[in-house]
C-alpha cells in the first residue's frame, strides 16, 4: 500500500500498556481525524453548561497510529485570549467578525502538533499543547548546517567530498 508515493507498513504492534501509547515529547505531524462537541459543566458559571469541542489528531508513531484529543471550550464572545480563538487563528481558520465557522471543516487538515507528556496519578498522558497547519519547511527556516556558508557562496563541492570519521 502506498500513501503519497511512500511505502506504508500495514504491520502495527499492539502496545503493552493496556492500549494507551504515549507519543514522545516534541513536534509531530498528524491529521485532524475528527471533531466532536459536547456540553459540559461550566467552571465559571454554575447552572450554565458550556459547549466544548474535542479535536482528535491522528499521529503515526513507530508502534501505532495514536489519536490524541485537544479540548477546546467554545467561548461565545470570541475573546482573543480564549484558546478557541488562538487555535483557529494559529490554523489560519479564524472567521471574519460576523461570519460563522464550521468546526467539521477542520477534519482531514494536516497539522503539526507540539506534544508534552504529563504524569497524573502514576500514569503518563500525552497532550497536544499547540497545533499549527502543516507546512513544508523552506530552506531559509531550516537550522544552519556546517556547510551553510558554502551553500550561500554557491560552492557545492563539499557534496562530493568523503566524510571524515
Amino acid at each position: 500500500m502506498t500513501e503519497n508515493n511512500k511505502l506504508v507498513s500495514l504491520l502495527r504492534k499492539r502496545p503493552d500498556s493496556g492500549g494507551y501509547v504515549n507519543v514522545p515529547n516534541g513536534v509531530h505531524d498528524g491529521v485532524i481525524s475528527s471533531v466532536t462537541a459536547k456540553s459540559e459543566p461550566n467552571k465559571f458559571k454554575e447552572n450554565e453548561p458550556q459547549d466544548v469541542f474535542y479535536i482528535e489528531v491522528s499521529i503515526s508513531t513507530l508502534d501505532a497510529v495514536v489519536k490524541l484529543r485537544k479540548r477546546v471550550p467554545y467561548v461565545e464572545s470570541w475573546s482573543e485570549k480564549s484558546g478557541m480563538y488562538r487555535l483557529l487563528d494559529d490554523l489560519n481558520c479564524l472567521p471574519e467578525p460576523g461570519e460563522s465557522f464550521d468546526f467539521c471543516s477542520l477534519v482531514d487538515m494536516p497539522v503539526t502538533v507540539l506534544v508534552t507528556n504529563n504524569k497524573v496519578d502514576d500514569k503518563i498522558y500525552s497532550n497536544i499543547e499547540n497545533m499549527l497547519p502543516r507546512t513544508i519547511k523552506k530552506a531559509s527556516t531550516l537550522p544552519p548546517t556546517k556547510n551553510a556558508e558554502a551553500i550561500e557562496d554557491g560552492d557545492l563541492s563539499f557534496i562530493f567530498e568523503d566524510e571524515e570519521d
